[in-house]
């Protein structure tokens, strides 16, 4: 479960505000959720389990071949020593612990600056969580079946807690300030209150992973064992619910109540995700059946669900909405490890060993943007008239025929990062068609539609107006095309860009961009950040 300080007011979803443009003609909006980055994290790399920090704006993502990454916005700002690193646990705007699989000392980070360390007798460290309202953490010691808990670093005191085998996985409720411990060995959870196990809670076979919604004192257990998810409450199992096969890793939305729990899958089933509400005694729905998944996370304040999985090269990085329509489900590389995202910024990061057909590790970060969005009539057509870069604006007119069915057109300013080929010009935006809130990647339209994209005077470096052109690509790609532009024009009265589209970009990180060539690399900002 990935944790958050305090519970935050679910916002409108996205999808509904896209819906609510067919009835008012024009919205402004946020984007859902899209690739706005892929960091490259170098050969040999294995990016592994992500951790954030809403309070500072960073997150860390460990790399099993001995570095700790610290991430800010969507770049990667430190690389830190990491030894042996297996899991992070983060206290928000204080210390973050990375625990060890060979027995060293954890590693104590503050921001991005590695503290010091502290050491368990040369104990292997497993999983790990803080309890905020004391800043302890608490770090399962599955070797000898204790706990250790302590705080900050150096020659700390450590209190070594005795549990049942094999603790495996751990939650923390702030409300009640318990820690819970699912001890995979001997199927049951021990509930710690500071340094003392105060009750030990039977469950089911092989619990895998545990998480908490401290607004109700829900408690969720997954039994990969038996293909359950045990219900606590009040000290006592009062629901086990069947769910897919392997249930691992699980996610909680405190302010809808919804829990989800990724089934892992085996060789002869699929994966899925299971969605259960509080304590009910089946699950509400099942999504993305036939993947098999390996991590989840939410964000309780836009209600996105965050789903990563796949096996070998057949990785994908999925984001849904609280009704479980797909937004983004993009193929990525090799084992997707984990996903966490960060409420305050909206922003996303999945780790994957490598790269699509490559051998580097890449960390993903998904994010969000202001848009405007207007409905497209099959018989009429329409326009919408978006801000870009710097507000300078951006006229999209669809003809009366261009597309087959009523649907909504999003745009939203952007800015690439890092054009290796080209200067950016100052302008960009994104370009997508929904329909009833669900993207259509690579849009066919029946006949082109029209871009009118203002530029700036002078250019950014006081290019060759002449040499400006409308180009498609990825933040940080080197390989920026013009697939699906029927044609474009470069005008100096007013100062636009004309261009013509037929089809739009195919992925979910693609954008449009006014660019000239670059004799050296031009670095502007990535994204209009919205928080």
């Amino acid at each position: 479960m990935k944790r958050y300080r305090k519970l935050i007011e679910a916002l409108a979803l996205t999808c509904l505000m896209l819906a609510t443009s067919y009835a008012i003609g024009l919205a402004s909006t946020l984007t859902p959720p899209y690739v706005i980055a892929i960091q490259d994290t170098g050969a040999n790399t294995h990016p592994s389990r992500v951790g954030v920090d809403p309070e500072r704006g960073l997150a860390y993502v460990l790399d099993q071949q001995g570095a700790i990454w610290v991430f800010a916005g969507v770049e990667m700002t430190a690389t830190l020593p990491g030894g042996s690193p297996n899991y992070v646990a983060v206290d928000p705007g204080g210390y973050a612990y990375v625990t060890q699989r060979d027995g060293g000392a954890v590693r104590v980070l503050e921001g991005k600056n590695l503290q010091g360390t502290v050491s368990l007798g040369g104990k292997l460290s497993g999983a790990a969580v803080v309890l905020t309202p004391t800043h302890d953490v608490y770090v399962a010691l599955p070797a000898v079946n204790q706990v250790a808990v302590f705080r900050g670093y150096g020659a700390v005191p450590v209190t070594y807690v005795t549990v049942e085998t094999t603790p495996f996985a751990l939650a923390a409720d702030p409300t009640n300030e318990r820690i819970y411990v699912a001890n995979q060995g001997s199927a049951n959870v021990s509930v710690l209150q500071g340094t003392t196990v105060i009750t030990t809670i039977p469950v089911g076979q092989s619990p895998a992973a545990v998480a908490v919604n401290p607004a109700k004192d829900y408690v969720y257990v997954a039994n990969s064992g038996d293909n359950t998810v045990s219900i606590i409450h009040d000290l006592a199992v009062v629901q086990t619910v069947d769910v897919g096969h392997v249930p691992g890793d699980i996610a909680v939305n405190p302010v809808n109540g919804r829990v989800y729990v990724v089934n892992n899958g085996d060789p002869d089933n699929s994966g899925s995700l299971s969605v259960l509400q509080d304590a009910q005694a089946a699950p509400v729905a099942t999504a993305l059946e036939g993947n098999d998944l390996r991590a989840v996370d939410v964000n309780p304040r836009s209600s996105y669900i965050y789903v990563i999985g796949g096996r070998g090269g057949g990785g994908t990085v999925a984001v849904l909405s609280d009704t479980l329509v797909i937004e983004t489900f993009l193929p990525v590389g090799h084992s997707p490890a984990d996903v966490a995202v960060d409420p305050v910024s909206d922003l996303g990061y999945a780790s994957l060993y490598k790269a699509m057909g490559g051998e580097m590790g890449q960390v993903v970060v998904l994010g969000r943007s202001e848009a405007s969005v207007a409905p497209i009539d099959p018989v009429t057509g329409g326009t919408l008239a978006c801000d870009g870069v710097n507000d300078r604006p951006i006229q999209i007119e669809v003809p009366p025929g261009a597309v087959t069915e009523t649907v909504t057109l999003l745009c939203a300013a952007w800015e690439p990062n890092t054009l290796p080929a080209y200067h950016f010009a100052g302008q960009g935006f994104l370009l997508k068609v929904y329909k009833f809130g669900i993207h259509r990647p690579a849009y066919q339209f029946q006949t082109p539609i029209t871009v009118r994209a203002a530029y700036p005077t002078p250019l950014p470096g006081n290019a060759d107006v002449a040499k400006l052109e409308l180009r498609i690509g990825a933040s940080g790609e080197g390989v920026w095309g013009t697939t699906g532009i029927v044609s474009q024009e470069v005008q100096t009265a007013p100062p636009q860009v004309v261009a013509t589209l037929l089809r739009l970009p195919e992925r979910s990180q693609d954008g449009y961009a006014l660019v000239t060539p670059a004799g050296k690399i031009y670095l502007p900002l990535v994204l209009k950040a919205t928080h």
